[in-house]
């Protein structure tokens, strides 16, 4: 069995997921519990975690936020029948969405397939990018121990930005008038 394939024999863990959304529990993360279980068998998907930097960056942001920026990123690089380099467009770090998108199979129409069984070749539904954005608001939940508020933080500290190795520093251009 390959790292990163569903246990053999196992139902589609989408079809897993409809069930577990008409439950009665509005915790997402109970929702998707036994998904967000059956993915960390896999080595590859285990090993996504939220550094202190990101953890503090979505309770920053608050959960409305994150959840903007994943329906923009799955309805740009994900929901078109074709997307632009798919198997390369989901960064590997940066932002709490692309770590989600690995870790939840959610990166790339090839792992949309093998793990949640949503076919390549056609645009994603409505419930089927509902079904993704809750999945990894999920999981960047758990990851953050469940910490993230709907609204932003406005009382944390904002984090620094940092400078990219090699990035000179530049005075402003002096301007004159004559």
């Amino acid at each position: 069995m390959s790292d990163d394939m569903p246990p053999a024999g196992s139902p589609p863990i989408s079809a897993k997921a409809d069930s577990e959304r008409s439950s009665a529990s509005p915790d997402p993360q109970a929702a998707f519990g036994e998904i967000l279980a059956q993915l960390k068998t896999s080595e590859f998907r285990a090993r996504f975690s939220l550094s202190r930097d990101l953890q503090a960056y979505a309770r920053r942001k608050g959960l409305l936020a994150l959840q903007e920026h994943a329906e923009r990123f799955i309805s740009e690089r994900l929901a078109p029948a074709q997307p632009f380099k798919d198997g390369k467009q989901t960064p590997m770090k940066g932002h709490p969405v692309f770590l989600a998108q690995h870790a939840c199979a959610c990166c790339c129409r090839s792992c949309l397939e093998k793990w949640h069984h949503i076919p390549k070749g056609r645009p994603l539904s409505e419930p089927e990018k509902a079904f993704i954005i809750a999945l990894l608001l999920a999981w960047i939940s758990q990851k953050t121990q469940g910490s993230l508020q709907q609204e932003p933080n406005l009382e944390e500290a904002p984090v620094t930005p940092r400078r990219r190795k090699g990035a000179a520093t530049r005075k402003p251009a002096q301007l004159s008038l004559f």
